[in-house]
């Protein structure tokens, strides 16, 4: 009878009311976005990531004032403080709708992570959950270098790979 109770206890949600966090590498971020960090991009439409859907992005108080003064012209600073977190929450349609997330794309300033690589982890993550790519990404690395979808910005713009343009 124990065995069946700890079973049960396995399934109910965690003790904040949210649903137990699935297996496999831990989050980057934290999904709460809007609680947990500064928006730095509003609202808007298309982009990468979202194709037609809108997104937002997101950056957490250690990264806040390196993000803003990477942007200025010229930028401030070449990097991103370490510990700094960027999220793009993209939503399932074209408006910026909270309780419509398709997914997070996130990028963690860690160093020593991949010093190749501006010490980038990258993350995307489902609504449900699931991380569909974690760590040194290729595909992430090769576009915010600025070699291609995010041409003008990224590294190659001095921009420490971040793309989102102002």
């Amino acid at each position: 009878m124990r065995l069946w109770g700890l079973l049960l206890l396995m399934t109910l949600p965690c003790c904040d009311g949210g649903t137990p966090p699935p297996s496999g590498p831990s989050l980057i971020f934290e999904t709460n976005v809007r609680a947990k960090y500064t928006i730095v991009r509003s609202c808007r439409r298309p982009g990468e990531h979202s194709a037609l859907n809108a997104y937002t992005v997101w950056v957490n108080e250690i990264g806040r004032p390196s993000f803003s003064a990477i942007w200025d012209s010229p930028p401030a600073v070449s990097e991103l403080a370490p510990g700094s977190v960027v999220v793009k929450e993209v939503y399932t349609g074209p408006d910026c709708d909270p309780t419509a997330v398709d997914r997070w794309v996130a990028m963690e300033k860690k160093p020593g992570f991949d010093p190749a690589h501006g010490d980038w982890h990258w993350q995307e993550v489902l609504a449900d959950g699931q991380v569909r790519a974690d760590g040194a990404d290729t595909s992430c690395i090769r576009c915010h270098t600025g070699d291609e979808s995010c041409s003008g910005y990224g590294l190659k713009a001095g921009r420490d790979y971040l793309c989102t343009a102002p």
